[in-house]
């Protein structure tokens, strides 16, 4: 709810902005109807070929369920966090639970401090050592702290060791927006095998 707040927030003040100026507007897309914090996606910024929705450069728009199912395929991304007003990405290992985005981390680290009810930003790929990634998902939510124990296991194990130095919890990340890109079916890498399907 704070994540949908502060996000029409932005939408009405922007419209006000609009409305109290002068010049032509016709410059600035149209604001997404209350209610619906998805990404915009006017005609001009995606097409349409045979039933599947692309972005001006080509690239397959993912659909929520897609997203999701790539993000739940691995297991390394990277968060982006405010610290000290600056902006600051960092990688973790995560899982995907129930739409969530889920991890771990110690408490007084920079990672505990800026997932405490705080709007971050999460993004995960493909892994693949010499070629670009096939895919590519990005989410905004609202990060907050879990106990330890609401974590699945293989989180659990692989922050045991920091239990011996700090307190461990977990965080969770909503998934409210979500885009994900992926490569055309069929795009063949110089490592010979097609690349691109879900």
């Amino acid at each position: 709810m704070r994540l949908a707040t502060a996000l029409h927030q932005g939408t009405t003040s922007l419209a006000q902005q609009d409305h109290c100026s002068s010049t032509p507007t016709a410059r600035h897309p149209p604001l997404v109807a209350t209610g619906d914090h998805r990404p915009y996606t006017a005609g001009w910024m995606t097409t349409t070929l045979l039933g599947v929705e692309h972005d001006r450069a080509g690239l397959y728009v993912l659909t929520r369920a897609e997203s999701l199912a790539l993000l739940s395929s691995v297991e390394h991304g990277r968060i982006a966090i405010s610290s000290r007003s600056l902006p600051l990405i960092l990688p973790v290992t995560f899982s995907v639970d129930h739409e969530r985005i889920l991890l771990a981390t110690w408490d007084g680290s920079t990672l505990s401090a800026a997932t405490d009810g705080n709007i971050v930003a999460f993004q995960a790929d493909e892994p693949c050592a010499d070629e670009p990634p096939a895919w590519s998902v990005s989410v905004t939510g609202l990060a907050n702290h879990l106990p330890l124990e609401a974590l699945p296991p293989e989180l659990r194990m692989q922050s045991s060791h920091w239990g011996q130095v700090a307190s461990v919890h977990g965080v969770e990340i909503s998934t409210d927006v979500i885009s994900g890109r992926r490569l055309p079916s069929g795009v063949v890498s110089s490592a010979g095998p097609a690349r691109g399907d879900v």
